[in-house]
């Protein structure tokens, strides 16, 4: 990575400079010059893959940013579970790029993002397992959202902030054991510089909006491992948000039944899509019984076989 924020990368521009090679197209769109910036983030091939990229890409990343600055603006918008995947897909951009430039292999798109953030899921599940005691030993093998049991509806909660902006953008999205929709609402909040402070306020929000809609059986799913360990944690939470907690717990007991248990960010797309269509409208919006549609193409692929 640090490579490709110097410019120091291979491409074909440089090879060409240096009299190694009498080319230097882009091997994607045979346009433009291959440079780091183009390949891994201006060329329209690579806009594809981070448009399909699970996490969603802050707007001030305009495709005319050398991918200095694009990296830069994402280092600070994105919580660090983001920039993993960020960081990972650009790496496996340059992987798709090599083996089409060596070994003739064309990467599709979706081979390129779902192998990097299968990449990443895989190292937080094995990080949390071994370090994270609140967090159940076990996950789930798919790398796409699933739904719940029957008579039992599943919440996803995203968040996208903005480098610029004091907001963040919420989502939050509940679905049956079809995969149907059931309620979901998108809203501004004010943006908290303490990350976890930030993703407890918007689950307490989250567990008040399922209980409004007159949800009793639910399962709520998180990407945010330090929060589920204290949530699921059967110690007095001493952290600073103790207080939150003990709120959102609270509010878990109105319930029949409610869990709460770790998802891939993979498996977030729609919400995090959900939450970053927020940051665009100041008014907060709910849906029941229909879904929103900014992400009805996502909520539809979750749905695939």
């Amino acid at each position: 990575m640090w490579r490709a924020c110097l410019d120091i990368l291979p491409t074909r521009t440089k090879l060409f400079d240096r009299g190694i090679l009498s080319f230097f197209s882009c091997q994607w769109c045979e346009e433009d010059p291959e440079t780091t910036s183009h390949v891994l983030w201006q060329c329209d091939f690579a806009q594809r893959v981070w448009s399909a990229c699970p996490v969603p890409i802050p707007h001030d990343c305009h495709p005319s940013l050398s991918f200095h600055d694009f990296i830069s603006t994402c280092v600070h918008c994105l919580p660090e579970s983001n920039l993993e995947i960020i960081f990972t897909t650009a790496w496996e951009l340059w992987n798709a790029r090599n083996r089409l430039f060596w070994d003739s292999k064309f990467s599709t798109v979706d081979d390129i993002w779902k192998r990097a953030a299968e990449m990443v899921s895989d190292f937080m599940e094995i990080g949390l397992h071994d370090h994270d005691p609140g967090v159940p030993g076990s996950f789930s093998e798919f790398s796409r959202w699933r739904p719940p049991e029957v008579a039992t509806y599943k919440m996803n909660i995203g968040i996208c902030t903005k480098s610029n902006s004091m907001q963040a953008g919420v989502g939050f999205l509940i679905r049956d054991a079809q995969g149907y929709v059931v309620a979901a609402m998108q809203q501004q909040i004010a943006r908290c510089e303490d990350k976890l402070q930030l993703q407890a306020l918007v689950v307490l929000t989250a567990v008040q909006f399922a209980f409004d809609v007159g949800l009793r059986h639910l399962e709520i799913e998180l990407t945010f491992s330090n929060l589920l360990s204290l949530l699921n944690s059967d110690d007095s939470c001493l952290a600073p948000i103790g207080t939150l907690v003990d709120d959102i717990l609270s509010v878990k007991q109105l319930f029949h039944f409610c869990q709460f248990s770790f998802t891939k960010i993979l498996c977030n797309k729609a919400a995090l899509a959900l939450a970053s269509e927020a940051l665009s409208s100041s008014f907060t919006q709910v849906w029941l019984e229909d879904c929103p549609p900014c992400i009805v193409t996502l909520v539809q692929s979750d749905l695939g076989d």
